[in-house]
């Protein structure tokens, strides 16, 4: 089975490995190209509207990484 996350711009629920996955480190946002980092991550769709919306929306990070 393979596991399912959500995009947070978009919200379309997609394979964990067709999304690209960023974690808070260092009071920013880091991409976590190899998904191991430790922490809370945010999942986004690869494609650059998606990711566009996710560096624009800063308000939103405090929900995404329960800040």
């Amino acid at each position: 089975m393979v596991p399912l996350r959500t995009c947070c711009s978009c919200g379309i629920k997609k394979p964990k490995e067709s999304l690209q996955r960023f974690v808070w480190k260092n009071e920013m946002v880091e991409l976590d190209p190899r998904q191991i980092q430790p922490g809370r991550g945010a999942y986004c769709c690869k494609s650059e509207q998606c990711l566009r919306l996710l560096l624009d929306r800063k308000k939103k990070w405090k929900r995404l990484f329960r800040l």
